[in-house]
């Protein structure tokens, strides 16, 4: 039979444990809490930054609240976007395509980053690349309003226009407003 101090040892070391655990645990949520509070804070300086036109600030911002969430797969889709208006096309190809390799993305996600991916390419001259990512972008969402604009655009400076005319997304179920005709022609 174990000796008294033995026992009393077992339920030192049970309690010292148990509280132990506790205390990691508090100091885990704490930590959780800091970094969400963190999060947020940057995500709204990067609005602010976006909304005053001070993209290089937005840029930093969320890259920032990227390391702290990256399964926020908007995030990505902004930034690539961002770096796409600076004229860095190779760098928004890029996070673009890494957001595609992701497999926790739904539909609509997967959908928005072939188009984003798809203005990437139109932007830098890849018209076939471009062209590819618009349509596999309606393949996940044939409603998407930004890939049959893409699509159209192209139709428009190829000088087809019924073609484009067939792309207008006012034409597309679910659509109330898009692009008219007139404004394909405009384009």
């Amino acid at each position: 039979m174990p000796s008294a101090g033995w026992i009393a040892a077992i339920v030192i070391v049970s309690f010292l444990g148990g509280y132990g655990a506790r205390t990691f645990v508090a100091w885990w949520r704490r930590e959780e809490e800091r970094e969400e509070e963190e999060f947020f804070r940057l995500f709204g300086a990067a609005l602010t930054h976006l909304a005053a036109g001070r993209n290089e600030e937005a840029i930093d911002e969320l890259t920032r609240a990227a390391r702290i969430r990256s399964d926020i797969p908007g995030l990505y889709l902004i930034l690539g976007d961002l770096y796409r208006d600076r004229g860095q096309f190779d760098r928004a190809i890029r996070i673009h395509n890494s957001l595609l390799a992701r497999t926790d993305l739904s539909r609509s996600e997967r959908a928005q980053a072939q188009t984003s991916l798809g203005e990437n390419y139109r932007q830098a001259g890849l018209s076939d690349r471009a062209r590819e990512s618009y349509r596999q972008a309606l393949t996940l969402d044939g409603r998407s309003l930004q890939a049959l604009k893409g699509l159209a655009k192209f139709e428009v400076e190829d000088g087809h226009w019924a073609e484009a005319a067939d792309l207008d997304p006012e034409q597309a179920p679910g659509h109330d407003r898009g692009v008219t005709t007139l404004e394909l022609r405009a384009a």
